[in-house]
Parts: structure tokens; sequence; C-alpha cells
């Protein structure tokens, strides 16, 4: 304790004269701590942070919301600059008692994502979330019917960890608000992706965006 810094918000302010690769913020729970992730993103650092939220556009709006309000437009466009993506996840008990699944809610800073963003538009945002049927957009509901397919959780499970149960009752019966939606069986670990895995795609597209 206090050998290499005195406090945590002090290591945040000097970190970047370091020179590191990467940093990691165990949470960013104030202006301070988010403010600097960004700058440092902005930079060309590579940004690992957690923040304390149910789902992906929830925590957009509570990282703006730490931001006085005629700070928030320009925070937003630094926020679409340098965010790469957030993945949020929830563990939900297998249907045999034994261990858990993850579920994961994932938002891809992709270039309708980046207008969204820049605009402030979280309810359009949830929308492409929900409606998207790629692997850079998809929701904890379409998370939950992978696990389901995959016989590692019930309908009940899915329905009780369901941020939405009407909507995934839906889509558990092939259809959304939308239409019909088609749920691919895929395997367990593509429907969850791991940190390592999301590290070498940040990497592999440049180390120089804010990772949450």
């Amino acid at each position: 304790m206090g050998q290499d810094t005195l406090s945590f918000h002090e290591a945040l302010r000097r970190v970047v004269r370091q020179s590191p690769d990467v940093i990691l913020i165990g949470e960013m729970r104030d202006k301070e701590s988010i403010a600097v992730a960004m700058s440092a993103a902005l930079t060309g650092h590579l940004v690992l942070a957690t923040v304390h939220t149910i789902d992906t556009t929830q925590t957009l709006q509570r990282i703006m919301a730490y931001f006085p309000e005629n700070m928030r437009s320009q925070v937003a466009v630094d926020l679409a600059l340098s965010l790469r993506g957030i993945v949020s996840q929830r563990l939900i008990p297998h249907k045999d008692g034994q261990g858990r699944a993850v579920a994961c809610e994932v938002l891809t800073n992709t270039p309708a994502v980046s207008q969204l963003l820049k605009e402030m538009r979280y309810s359009e945002m949830e929308d492409l979330v929900r409606n998207s049927r790629t692997e850079d957009l998809y929701s904890f509901n379409q998370s939950l019917r992978r696990l389901e397919n995959a016989g590692l959780i019930d309908r009940e499970m899915a329905m009780a960890y369901s941020s939405n149960p009407d909507e995934y009752a839906l889509i558990a019966q092939g259809m959304s608000a939308g239409g019909v939606v088609e749920v691919a069986e895929q395997r367990v670990d593509e429907a969850a992706p791991d940190i390592k895995r999301l590290l070498q795609l940040a990497l592999s597209k440049g180390a120089s965006d804010l990772h949450l």
C-alpha cells in the first residue's frame, strides 16, 4: 500500500507517464476515472474497465450521467470515437444445479452505434441491439435463447433472468416484436466471448480505443 502511488486517483492521473501498453481500471466509479480512461484511449492506449450496470445501453447512460449537462454532447462525441465495445454479463444457474452459464449482451461500436451515441439516442440503440442478427450486436434475450437451446438452462430460468420476459417468450416461439426471428443453434462458447477473445479482436484492429 503506497509503494507505487498514494491513491487510486493519483495513479490514474499519472498512469500514461508509465507508457503502458494496456491500462486496466477495475471500476470506473466517478467522472475523473471515466475522463482519464477516455483521454488515454483517445491518445492510443488500450483501456479495459468495468462499470456496475445491468446492460450495455445503461452502461453508456451511466457514464454520461457522471458529467454535467453542458459537457455531455462533447463526452458523447469522445466516447463514440474511443469506445470499441461493451460486454454485459449475467451468470445463470444451470438447470441441473451444477455451476452457472454466462449470458452476454454485446454492443460493438459499429458505424450505426457510433452515430446514435453521438446523438445520445439510447432507445434507438436498444432497438438496434435487439433486432441485430450479427455477433457484433446481440441482446441478453438472444444469448439466453442460445443457452436454452444448448440445454444448459431451462425456460423458467431464462425468463427469470431476462430483462424483458414477454419479449423472450416471443423469441422462444420464433417471433419478435418486429417479426420472425431465427435463432441459430450455436455452441455456447460462441455465445459467450471471453476476455482473451475480445482482446485479440481489439489488438487485430489496433489498440487505440476504450474498452468497457
